[in-house]
């Protein structure tokens, strides 16, 4: 009935809605001129899927409630570019140095919007790596590794970032069979992976799962769910880290 030209949203919940279209075979009524992906982990897998559905770019787009920084991200780019007009964006080490260019950081913002109580040097507890800056100022961001509890430990305490299980899971075309999954750490190298299946899930497609992790030495225990509870904010939690190192 809006007939839209732009939509935006969670991850999650823009690839529910491909799931759904392509399922029915459903013939949308109207022509997207883009859609923008928000608050969210998405993949350049998660967007070529959403773009195969609904026949449109997509963008990335990175910020947080309290309005200290706000970033895009071209379509097929993983790099973001920070707004210095918004807040000024560092990418610091645990000992708050600025890292050097393809350095792994922690992304940490100084906001211009906010004056009764401004944000300065805030640490998001969002991890990027550090791109350098563009001549217009823009922090970049080349790429997105989610928060710092965003990872999982092998069986020799070593840390495996999940972008990079997603990487390599999104090459078994998991989004055609699975319509959501979590994964929970509570001891080294063991993960428990909850995972609603479509119709079109099988043997072979949990076969290939268990060996995607076990390439990254981790052992995982399937466990099929009817539903997987959301953030009070709605959204998809898809690591629950119990380890405290």
């Amino acid at each position: 009935k809006v007939n839209p030209k732009f939509l935006r949203g969670f991850t999650s919940s823009v690839k529910e809605f491909c799931r759904f279209v392509k399922k029915r075979d459903i013939k949308l009524q109207f022509q997207l001129k883009g859609i923008y992906l928000t608050s969210e982990s998405a993949t350049l897998d998660d967007r070529k899927y959403i773009e195969s559905v609904l026949h449109c770019p997509v963008w990335g787009q990175y910020g947080h409630t309290e309005c200290s920084i706000f970033a895009i991200a071209k379509p097929n780019d993983l790099t973001y570019y920070a707004n210095p007009l918004y807040g000024y964006t560092e990418i610091l080490d645990e000992d708050g140095n600025q890292v050097a260019e393809g350095s792994i950081g922690e992304i940490t913002v100084t906001g211009f919007n906010i004056i009764g109580m401004p944000f300065v040097r805030y640490r998001t507890g969002d991890i990027a790596i550090y791109g350098g800056e563009t001549k217009y100022g823009q922090t970049i961001l080349k790429e997105l590794l989610g928060r710092t509890r965003d990872f999982l430990y092998d069986d020799k305490g070593n840390k495996v970032y999940a972008l990079s299980l997603l990487f390599d899971a999104g090459n078994l075309n998991l989004l055609d069979h699975i319509k959501a999954w979590q994964i929970e750490q509570s001891a080294e190298g063991i993960v428990y992976v909850r995972i609603i299946k479509d119709d079109s899930y099988n043997d072979e497609i949990e076969k290939s799962i268990i060996e995607v992790f076990k390439f990254k030495n981790i052992t995982i225990k399937v466990l099929y769910v009817n539903d997987i509870e959301k953030t009070k904010r709605g959204k998809h939690k898809f690591i629950i880290q119990n380890c405290k190192k």
